[in-house]
């Protein structure tokens, strides 16, 4: 008769099956790590604001919540209405709920947008620009001067 595999066999074996799983926490480690530190050159300061901007979608939710607070699928829709091109609707950009709702978790955790729900029901849920994400916009105008002026045809 053979032995019953031990609890961290099976624990191991059921981790090997999802190895997406373990390269998400691996990224979770790696993020915890990477917390902006006091006397930091240029360019670490620098690589850990492109870090956040590299999503897609950062500038558009920023742009748009800087108009005002907005509730979820307001903010949906007037993405969609931005990124939308009349001259070439096959250019059209076109944001999923749920990359829109990543987006906004990725931003709320870097204290750039903050979520308001009033717990009546139905639900509202606002999201808002905290002042960090102002900045951050407005930092990103001289950049995009920079890019416009700096662009090869």
């Amino acid at each position: 008769m053979q032995d019953p595999p031990d609890d961290g066999a099976r624990r191991r074996n059921r981790f090997s099956q999802w190895p997406g799983l373990l390269r998400r926490r691996a990224h979770v480690r790696q993020r915890q790590d990477y917390q902006q530190q006091p006397g930091w050159t240029v360019a670490q300061q620098s690589r850990y604001a492109l870090r956040i901007l590299r999503r897609e979608w950062v500038t558009d939710v920023l742009e748009v919540l800087s108009a005002g607070p907005s509730q979820y699928g307001v903010l949906l829709q007037a993405i969609r209405d931005r990124t939308a091109n009349p001259q070439q609707p096959s250019e059209r950009r076109y944001i999923q709920d749920s990359v829109l709702n990543r987006t906004l978790s990725k931003l709320r955790e870097e204290g750039l947008v903050l979520r308001d729900r009033e717990e009546t029901f139905p639900y509202h849920t606002t999201y808002l620009i905290t002042e960090a994400g102002r900045q951050l916009l407005n930092a990103l105008g001289p950049l995009a001067s920079w890019s416009i002026r700096h662009k090869r045809l």
